[in-house]
């Protein structure tokens, strides 16, 4: 079957920005090598580990974005778009079964409740594990069920797949713009918009990537504490100075009439407020997105 013309013109910029993606080429390797990591940008079809039954009926589309990955995924009830930054690197020693595991953080909507936004990179995460060589997938997103819908923080809940590449050439039919565009519209207000990477100027990506590897050295260095733990200190430093920062103290009620408390450090003169409530996720943002009572 030939494709048409329609098609043809989809997959056409997202296999430009691949072909001529700086920092694959500039890695030195050799033919067979570049291609295959190349070909990681590629259509897969996805199994749900706890519903075999349903066979390969979802999809992870990937996309080359200088030296990260993008992931567009569809899991039937949620969708949705992950990062992996850095993506693979089979430069990186220990390496050479051509297999990397790398941890994501995901934005998305679940398609029954398409006004609540899925996005807290403290939740919204998973683990994704690339085989280079035979264009395979495994992993997990966590605060998703098994079958693919969102699930309770209390529940630690993890939807693992595995996936293969589709039958035929490495194609994607979506393009780095729309892809970082529609990741930015799962943003929360007041949230830092991201840019493709690949676009960017020299002097702007240099910034992109320091920025990238702070964080990274952050999330992964040998201080690291739970989140609770540094949930409390931003608590503490906002609350230092009496005279600068004041207390909120207000509460919400999910969808099954509970109480939730919520409590805000505001620092005015950082311009800062940090706090938390307990509650179940969901319930609490449908709330917020029904039009309920400010709690501020």
């Amino acid at each position: 079957m030939i494709p048409d013309a329609e098609f043809l013109a989809r997959i056409e910029p997202s296999r430009k920005t691949r072909n001529e993606n700086p920092w694959l080429n500039g890695l030195g390797f050799d033919e067979e090598d570049l291609q295959a990591l190349r070909n990681i940008q590629n259509t897969y079809l996805v199994q749900l580990d706890d519903h075999p039954d349903l066979g390969y009926a979802f999809r992870i589309w990937m996309l080359w974005d200088y030296d990260r990955l993008w992931g567009i995924f569809d899991l039937g009830h949620t969708k949705g778009i992950f990062l992996v930054d850095p993506g693979v690197n089979l430069s990186l020693p220990d390496h050479d079964d051509g297999c990397q595991e790398l941890p994501f953080t995901w934005r998305g909507i679940e398609k029954a409740r398409p006004n609540i936004l899925l996005c807290n990179e403290l939740i919204t995460k998973g683990t994704i594990r690339i085989n280079v060589w035979n264009a395979r997938l495994e992993g997990y997103f966590e605060f998703l069920d098994g079958n693919g819908s969102p699930g309770m923080i209390s529940d630690n809940a993890k939807c693992a797949f595995h996936a293969k590449s589709h039958f035929g050439p490495s194609v994607v039919p979506y393009t780095l713009q729309d892809t970082v565009e529609e990741w930015n519209e799962y943003l929360p207000l007041m949230g830092m918009e991201d840019s493709v990477r690949q676009f960017l100027c020299p002097s702007e990506l240099a910034a992109d990537l320091r920025k990238r590897d702070e964080e990274n050295e952050t999330s992964t260095g040998g201080n690291k504490t739970s989140v609770d733990d540094d949930e409390e200190d931003d608590l503490s430093q906002a609350s230092q100075d009496s005279s600068i920062a004041e207390e909120t103290v207000g509460e919400v009620f999910d969808n099954y009439g509970r109480s939730i408390q919520v409590r805000f450090q505001v620092d005015k003169e950082g311009n800062v407020v940090s706090g938390r409530f307990d509650g179940d996720f969901m319930d609490v943002f449908e709330d917020f997105s029904s039009g309920g009572t400010p709690f501020w």
